[in-house]
């Protein structure tokens, strides 16, 4: 294998990786307690917590568990907001090259909930494919 296609395979996994977080991150926007403060999730995590102490049927316990680590997910995630810029930038810097190698059209970036702006932005034009 020669050098140039060990570094195309090489920046096909940078550009993939970029490509995956990116979406990734919209996915957890989408999600659950999404638009919290951290401040408010911070207050509900204690809330859930004290319930969840004095909880004892086994399907509420359950339930409790599962929203405590949805609100945990979403403290995280705000902690990681102030990446978000950055990761949109590198997602811009990738997605045209990754939509032609790819073959993916701008309706599925849309469908994917890639804002419009963004694609614009990348260089990802309409088409009428997909």
């Amino acid at each position: 294998m020669s050098q140039a296609h060990k570094d195309a395979l090489a920046e096909g996994r940078r550009e993939s990786a970029i490509v995956r977080r990116y979406l990734e991150q919209l996915g957890a926007s989408a999600r659950g307690s999404a638009g919290l403060s951290g401040h408010e999730i911070e207050r509900r995590l204690a809330e859930l917590k004290q319930r969840l102490v004095q909880e004892e049927r086994a399907l509420n316990r359950i339930q409790l568990i599962q929203q405590r680590h949805d609100l945990e997910d979403a403290l995280r995630g705000a902690d990681d907001q102030q990446d978000e810029g950055d990761l949109e930038e590198r997602f811009v810097s990738v997605a045209r090259q990754y939509s032609a190698r790819k073959g993916i059209g701008y309706s599925a970036w849309r469908e994917m909930g890639v804002d419009a702006a963004i694609l614009k932005k990348a260089g990802v034009a309409r088409t009428r494919r997909g």
